[in-house]
């Protein structure tokens, strides 16, 4: 990046502006991407130190001084810097910064479920606290389910969710939101019928 010249970041119509704005966004989509892999099918909570998802933090915080560029949506800023938290270790920051944009409509259905995984692995305050993160886990693993999510026979057995499954009232609000996508084809037709 250093060998794109700065720019001056009053003007957004740079185009020096737009590249560095558009060189540390795809950095930070990169390197949160490798470092899913490179996690693989581990838990969130084995996911610190991740040297991959620090890059990724470091390239969209340095983004952010470029964001005026519009050089990705905000949505896919967001999505993919609640990831870099995510694959750091990060629960807390993560869950709170995808609080801080839930305005921000964001149609990828993986989001929404590593949404639920760290919800299912929040450990912090008092037990109540605990469970209403679980609770609204629930709710981010329907709404990955609305738009289409396909990874259910792993979110079934993924370590993340362990602790949600083993609350009974929390893992059958998980088992409903987890419908299958023949169901969620019933469940659209059914809306669309009630409509008529």
């Amino acid at each position: 990046m250093e060998y794109v010249p700065l720019g001056d970041a009053r003007d957004t119509t740079e185009v020096f502006f737009y590249y560095r704005g558009l060189l540390s966004g795809w950095a930070g989509t990169l390197s949160a991407k490798a470092a899913a892999i490179q996690l693989g099918s581990e838990g969130l909570d084995k996911a610190f130190p991740n040297a991959t998802a620090s890059t990724a933090l470091y390239a969209w915080s340095l983004y952010k001084a470029y964001e005026k560029s519009n050089a990705f949506p905000r949505s896919h800023m967001v999505a993919n810097y609640v990831a870099a938290h995510a694959y750091s270790g990060k629960i807390q920051e993560a869950l709170k910064l995808a609080r801080d944009n839930a305005g921000e409509r964001i149609e990828d259905p993986n989001y929404w479920y590593l949404l639920t995984r760290l919800c299912g692995v929040y450990k912090y305050g008092s037990k109540a606290n605990i469970e209403s993160f679980y609770d609204q886990g629930t709710y981010h693993m329907r709404e990955a389910m609305l738009l289409g999510f396909t990874g259910v026979d792993e979110a079934k057995i993924h370590p993340d969710l362990d602790n949600m499954r083993k609350n009974p009232r929390i893992a059958s609000k998980l088992n409903n939101a987890m419908f299958e996508p023949d169901n969620l084809f019933k469940l659209t037709k059914l809306s669309n019928d009630a409509k008529r």
